[in-house]
């Protein structure tokens, strides 16, 4: 019985979870290991489509951003943060959790026009490498920081990229008994090479995806 869960994700990015662990006497503590800090980039120029792996991927490029381009968004999440900014989203991968997937379907949608990945410095690039090269203009906009800290013992883990499992181990070590539930497939491969295989590893990277595993706990 699942009675404690940790998330690395601050309470305003999960309002659905909160609400459920409140609901169902779960003690929650949601809290990212990771902050972000912004990057002096060079400006991009002749692309033809934007794509946003991420909500920071937006916010840090924005400002030399051509709002009239066609924009893409990893998957549902990151497109309604990106349109509350002012973008009008064109592209939504079906699956973020499963970024090759996502890759496979943009790369049909894209065609032969080039694309500007804006990403973090430790962006694993698994949908630029399923382009054409000569498609990809991308930059680093933004540095990902550990920010590590004491978790108390828990049920459940739900790590939502891989630097926050990464940022989590520096301190912490997983109770024997512990679930844990891995962000999409880029996590659960951090994760297992660390040698710890997810007990789930989420697919459409929302968070109506936990609470669904919680319910049928």
């Amino acid at each position: 019985m699942i009675t404690k869960l940790f998330i690395s994700r601050p309470p305003q990015d999960i309002p659905l979870l909160a609400k459920f662990c409140q609901d169902h006497q779960i003690e929650l503590e949601a809290k990212s290991l990771i902050r972000f800090e912004p990057l002096e980039f060079e400006q991009p120029e002749n692309y033809d489509v934007i794509f946003f792996s991420s909500i920071r991927s937006a916010i840090f490029s924005m400002s030399s951003l051509d709002k009239s381009k066609p924009v893409a968004c990893i998957g549902k999440a990151t497109a309604e943060k990106v349109r509350a900014l002012g973008f009008e989203v064109t592209f939504i991968g079906d699956k973020s959790g499963d970024p090759e997937n996502v890759g496979a379907e943009f790369k049909h949608w894209l065609g032969d026009r080039k694309v500007f990945f804006p990403v973090s410095n430790l962006s694993a690039g698994t949908i630029e490498r399923i382009l054409e090269p000569d498609q990809v203009i991308k930059r680093t906009v933004y540095q990902t920081v550990p920010t590590a800290d004491k978790i108390e013992k828990k049920d459940l883990y739900v790590f939502s990229s891989p630097s926050n499992f990464e940022s989590f181990s520096e301190i912490n070590k997983l109770p024997a008994s512990a679930k844990t539930i891995a962000w999409g497939k880029t996590t659960a491969k951090s994760m297992s090479e660390k040698g710890l295989a997810p007990d789930f590893t989420l697919e459409t990277g929302d968070e109506s995806e936990v609470i669904q595993l919680l319910t049928e706990k």
